[in-house]
């Protein structure tokens, strides 16, 4: 009989931050605390920016089907793209299960790329269709 590694899962998200821009422009921010998401798009992040809502038990139970079925725990620490110099920047920061943290930078480069490509993976937007799902704001990342 075959042995299969255990895929860790999310089974409770405590918290999540997702920040996506453009090295010099404009960046977009998620943060997921508890039951509340706060959500901006501008430069510095200005506070006056901010817009925050309530999710409901559901919605988070959405997003966390929704980031498992993308693998993001398995997903790499970084991606890199060093050809090119400006352009589009990410990070991903989860606390989940009580305690465990899993930090993804990512410059040019996405989750399934090509090391050559700088084109957005199925699975980039799918996370974020789901973080614009979660917000209630189609189109924020894109």
């Amino acid at each position: 009989m075959l042995s299969i590694p255990h895929m860790d899962k999310i089974l409770h998200l405590d918290y999540l931050r997702f920040s996506f821009g453009s090295c010099f422009g404009p960046k977009s921010m998620v943060t997921l605390g508890g039951n509340n998401v706060v959500f901006c798009t501008d430069l510095l992040y200005n506070a006056g920016n901010e817009k925050k809502k309530e999710v409901s038990n559901e919605s988070k139970e959405v997003l966390i089907s929704e980031l498992n079925d993308l693998k993001v725990l398995n997903w790499d620490r970084e991606y890199f793209n060093p050809s090119i110099l400006d352009g589009e920047e990410w990070d991903l920061e989860l606390v989940y299960n009580d305690g465990k943290k899993k930090l993804i930078n990512g410059y040019n480069l996405y989750p399934g790329s090509q090391p050559d490509s700088t084109e957005k993976t199925p699975e980039f937007i799918k996370l974020l269709n789901a973080l614009n799902n979660l917000i209630n704001a189609p189109g924020f990342f894109f």
